[in-house]
């Protein structure tokens, strides 16, 4: 929940004094936004709708439905103000656009409507809306237009408002009242709640918004209730709760009336909305429909709510219980009562289901176990053990509300809840997502041990845990060792990412993978292309271990390391010894490239080649040789 900070209600209705703290700020809010809403409610007129002036009926009557949907008030008023709405034709783009807004929410046909939108500008070429076809487009009426078209999903209908207001716009940032050069606060307020209602606004909506901003913070905190209410709704969709929200709101709730109103019934929609926005009211989850099964407990719900019997519930009317009495009503279940989040105090009696309110913090629950009136049993739902589960959960579940770890594993109960391992049995050292670590373990780390790969990049936990990687954001795509591998290819192959020599063989890992070597295994003194050259002495040089003739000049990677020739680069033409024999002759005839005469007779290389003798067998060595062993 947003927080209101420096609240201060001095409503005249209330004279109560809040401190800045939030559930101050909340109970200041709810209080104003309550006492609104009964006076809005009371204003309504027998046919259902609001007003005693014809010409503003209609926008009465649409705004008090819109601001009672906000709060979540689905009441009699609510639907009776609804069906005036559906009776009632609208004879104008303001009160067209404001139809539309109100009822297609609600599930209404309005095709009809949206229609006669589609066709109330005064000329096909006119890119905005006027009042009717007679008026020239004007930021008020194309901002209202924009509002229903967003709602039915009128793509050009949107395109055409959005291109007027974006041309309409004044050099100060605002928009005027019927086109005039002098900014209007309201106007552009209301232009600046429509735009920011845009799913994916283009580059010139964002610019536009920024230069509204800098205009709308200058709205004096003199001005009308309706202004400020309308300026500060505008902020907070576009920037959340600033300071000039606060002041407007501080502001604001000291000029509201004993009454509960501001005034008048337009302004006091405006200021109602936005409170619930403030409060967060009109969030999603509270339009949905609450699935409560029991009909005797929906029907004791929407008495309590003020409507009929089998009207639908929705979660946000829920949220407004704060206390429910339910002795001798027969209910055995409070199934789909999750969203009475305020509920205080409630009265059951024995035997009935909890589970629907077991998470709501803070409700004391009184039991009447014999039906005699009187409460035999008080729960108070808290979290005495401070384990993360309320004392209504852990009845549930059989653990000590007062003890935080029932089983002594060293895991909380909470967190055994939450991910459904047991609470009640020692389950420390399972590994119930098979990652590599145990449940205790995870909960140390915070990791998800029903999970084994709690932030989805791809690797297991319990990998992730023993090499320090991060095991909370996706680190895949990472290379800490900086070896050429990913932290993901490092984990499929079983490598260690954070050493960049697996195996410590010499041989980096990416350069074993990459000639398809083995890096979990030292290989660094096979020689996998037979060319002479170990694995380890290739990544040394730089040669194709797979290759045992790297520059494809006929010799072997081996011969030309031995003789200090070029790897790289083709020299087999070369006579680098100047004995008349080419590097290649040399490397067939397996002599010394750079000695002239290999087998030292005195005869170079290329001179015994011409003369058919062998130039790697020196014969007067021989003789010698041979003579000396028949001597001996």
């Amino acid at each position: 929940m947003k927080k209101i900070s420096t609240l201060l209600m001095t409503s005249l209705g209330l004279g109560l004094l809040f401190s800045s703290v939030v559930c101050a700020d909340e109970i200041a809010n709810r209080a104003s936004l309550n006492s609104a809403t009964d006076w809005l409610v009371q204003q309504q007129n027998q046919d259902g709708s609001w007003g005693n002036d014809e010409n503003i009926r209609y926008l009465n009557t649409s705004a008090v439905v819109n601001s009672l949907k906000a709060s979540n008030n689905y009441n009699a008023a609510y639907h009776t103000g609804i069906a005036w709405l559906e009776n009632h034709s609208a004879n104008n783009v303001d009160y067209i656009s404001r139809k539309i807004d109100s009822l297609y929410e609600h599930g209404n046909n309005i095709s009809a409507d949206v229609n006669n939108l589609r066709q109330a500008k005064g000329d096909i070429n006119q890119q905005g809306w006027g009042l009717n076809t007679l008026y020239n487009s004007s930021a008020i009426d194309s901002c209202l237009a924009l509002r229903a078209m967003l709602k039915v999903g009128d793509v050009n209908g949107q395109m055409s408002a959005i291109n007027y207001l974006l041309s309409s716009q004044l050099t100060d940032g605002g928009w005027s009242i019927e086109n005039s050069s002098v900014s209007d606060y309201l106007i552009t307020a209301k232009v600046v709640s429509a735009l920011t209602a845009l799913n994916n606004p283009s580059a010139s909506v964002a610019t536009a918004l920024t230069n509204a901003r800098t205009y709308i913070n200058t709205v004096p905190i003199t001005s009308s209730s309706l202004v400020l209410a309308s300026v500060a709704a505008a902020i907070y969709k576009l920037d959340g709760l600033t300071t000039l929200v606060n002041a407007n709101i501080t502001k604001l709730l000291t000029r509201q009336n004993v009454t509960g109103d501001w005034g008048d019934i337009y302004t006091s929609t405006n200021v109602s909305q936005l409170l619930a926005m403030v409060l967060q009211m009109d969030t999603a989850i509270y339009s949905q429909r609450a699935a409560i099964a029991d009909q005797t407990l929906r029907q004791i719900i929407n008495a309590q709510l003020g409507k009929n019997t089998f009207d639908d519930i929705f979660q946000g009317e829920l949220a407004t219980i704060t206390t429910l009495d339910l002795r001798n009503t027969g209910i055995t279940t409070l199934a789909g009562f999750e969203g009475s989040t305020n509920l205080q105090s409630i009265f059951v009696n024995s035997g009935v289901n909890l589970s629907g309110i077991s998470k709501i913090n803070g409700v004391t629950v009184n039991i009447d176990s014999n039906n005699d009136g009187i409460t035999d049993v008080v729960i108070n739902n808290i979290d005495a053990d401070s384990d993360g589960l309320l004392t209504l959960e852990e009845n549930q579940l059989g653990t000590d509300p007062l003890n935080n770890d029932t089983d002594s594993d060293g895991i909380p109960d909470g967190f055994e809840a939450q991910y459904s391992l047991n609470p009640l049995f020692d389950d420390s050292a399972a590994d119930n997502d098979s990652d590599g670590l145990s449940n205790l373990r995870e909960y140390q780390l915070g990791s998800n041990p029903t999970n084994r790969d709690t932030d989805g990049d791809g690797m297991d936990d319990g990998y992730e845990d023993q090499y320090a990687l991060d095991l909370f954001n996706d680190d895949s795509l990472l290379d800490a060792d900086t070896d050429g591998l990913s932290n993901l290819v490092e984990f499929n192959l079983g490598t260690n990412p954070t050493s960049n020599d697996t195996d410590a063989d010499g041989m980096p890992d990416n350069y074993e993978v990459q000639y398809a070597y083995n890096p979990l295994v030292n290989d660094a003194g096979g020689d996998g292309d037979n060319d002479g050259l170990s694995n380890l002495r290739e990544y040394q040089l730089g040669s194709n271990p797979t290759n045992p003739d790297t520059d494809g000049d006929g010799m072997f990677d081996g011969y030309e390391d031995r003789y200090g020739l070029d790897v790289f680069n083709d020299d087999s033409l070369l006579d680098t010894d100047g004995d008349g024999l080419t590097n290649l002759q040399e490397f067939g005839l397996n002599t010394n490239p750079t000695n002239v005469d290999t087998d030292g007779d005195g005869v170079n290389d290329g001179a015994e080649v011409a003369a058919g003798t062998d130039p790697n067998l020196n014969i007067a060595a021989l003789i010698t040789i041979i003579n000396s062993l028949i001597l001996n």
